[in-house]
């Protein structure tokens, strides 16, 4: 707001005001009071609002009477905080009501999420000594009503703590032309035509072959029409790499080629995304784990997940040095700086229990676990990813998709070792560090 001159002073408070109807510019004069050192300042305006909630001062000072319509008041604490939690919808927004009382969650920028945490009822015997719970005693009462999942704050950057109760102002102001100001009316039809008339420019038929045109070409803006030849970093039949899991070019996904885009929804919220810009331009791999269906599948991707931190494995051999103290909120990469990993079941996101179906190294990308379960009307099957990636959608695959977004290789996702052992030979032929079972240190 300083970039726009406006400057915010805090903390003060408003304790009178007058319209002494004799400046027609500026006919109010309202009186602050700075609440830490008792100073005083005088305000000319043209207007006062009075947005302070129920017990604004401007409302009562204006007689304007508050009905209330429900007997029941109750004590909500607000808390602004960084959280660490099991609790799977904590990035959504949702209401959660347990035999202990109800939380709201909002999610907000930074990681940052608000809970709004009910403490009591005007019916419980310590109604009166809620109204100044600490924040301790706040976050108390949301772990009590999250249980069985638990909670706990990495910071915390506001709470306050008010009773609430249902009422209705009997009016919004002396004039009733500013009351227009807070109605709710939707839209008459002339209005919406006064608007919509102002879009309809140029002749229609232009506009449709422009569009047609348009569409015809944007496969090359976006990167399609480059393809990379064949080398280290493009898989082929004459790579250095030469395991039978290696799944031969094919029309939909080709090494050297940017990896088709395709939308998912993203389970830790449930937003729609496109798969293709998920993951910060940062310079890693993107390892993307089509997983099929969970019930063909569970038993590949745990094998894969173990035989990643198997030592010398591509995964393993570019471990941070600082992965004990990386952030829990890191999304794209906790474990390496040369890799994240995304993982997309061929099922609905309802279906999908993180905590349950993905092995725990992965689950640590909760952010990149995915439900392929968007519709396309162009493509006939119901896991409509999987399905332009050319992918079976019950047994999936894994592809490599280099750090300019162009695919590296796609390997078969198989129970044991051997999809592992394919990307430690994919990765093998770039690297400097030797990589594999074949450099593993012999046993005694």
């Amino acid at each position: 707001m300083r970039k726009h001159g406006a400057d915010i002073q805090r903390p003060w408070e408003i304790v009178d005001f007058e319209n002494n109807h004799k400046d027609k510019e500026y006919p109010i004069i309202a009186t602050f009071k700075q609440a830490q050192t008792g100073e005083t300042e005088r305000v000319r305006s043209k207007y006062l609002f009075g947005g302070e909630g129920a017990r604004s001062f401007v409302r009562e000072r204006l007689g304007f009477k508050l009905h209330h319509k429900d007997p029941v008041s109750h004590i909500w604490g607000v808390m602004d905080g960084v959280v660490r939690t099991d609790f799977p919808d904590i990035k959504m927004k949702c209401t959660i009501h347990s035999d202990h009382g109800s939380i709201m969650v909002i999610p907000r920028e930074n990681n940052l999420v608000r809970l709004y945490i009910q403490l009591a009822s005007s019916t419980d015997h310590d109604f009166g000594s809620r109204k100044d719970a600490t924040e301790a005693h706040v976050q108390a009462s949301a772990k009590k009503i999250l249980t069985p999942y638990y909670i706990a704050w990495d910071r915390v950057e506001w709470y306050s703590v008010y009773p609430i109760s249902q009422g209705i102002v009997e009016r919004y102001s002396f004039d009733a032309k500013y009351a227009a100001l807070f109605s709710q009316q939707s839209p008459s039809a002339s209005e919406v035509r006064g608007v919509s008339k102002y879009g309809d420019h140029g002749n229609h038929g232009e506009e449709n072959e422009f569009i047609k045109t348009f569409k015809a070409n944007q496969e090359f803006t976006s990167g399609y029409g480059i393809q990379y030849p064949a080398n280290e970093f493009n898989w082929s039949s004459n790579h250095p790499a030469t395991s039978h899991l290696f799944i031969p070019t094919r029309s939909k996904l080709r090494p050297g080629y940017v990896m088709p885009s395709a939308n998912a929804t993203r389970v830790i919220d449930a937003n729609v995304v496109h798969l293709e810009q998920e993951v910060s331009w940062n310079g890693s791999f993107r390892i993307f784990l089509f997983a099929g269906q969970p019930s063909k599948t569970s038993q590949a991707l745990a094998d894969l997940a173990a035989n990643f931190q198997r030592k010398n494995s591509f995964y393993a051999a570019y471990e941070r040095t600082d992965r004990s103290t990386v952030s829990y909120h890191e999304r794209d990469n906790p474990h390496s700086r040369f890799f994240t990993i995304c993982t997309i079941f061929a099922s609905s996101r309802d279906d999908i229990k993180i905590s349950e179906l993905v092995p725990a190294l992965l689950a640590r990308y909760s952010n990149h676990v995915y439900a392929d379960d968007v519709r396309d009307k162009r493509v006939p099957d119901q896991a409509s990813a999987h399905e332009k990636m050319g992918l079976d959608a019950e047994t999936g695959a894994v592809i490599v998709v280099r750090p300019d977004g162009h695919v590296g290789c796609v390997v078969k996702l198989t129970e044991g070792s051997g999809t592992a052992d394919a990307l430690d030979e994919y990765f093998g032929a770039f690297v400097t560090r030797k990589l594999g079972r074949e450099h593993l240190p012999a046993k005694m």
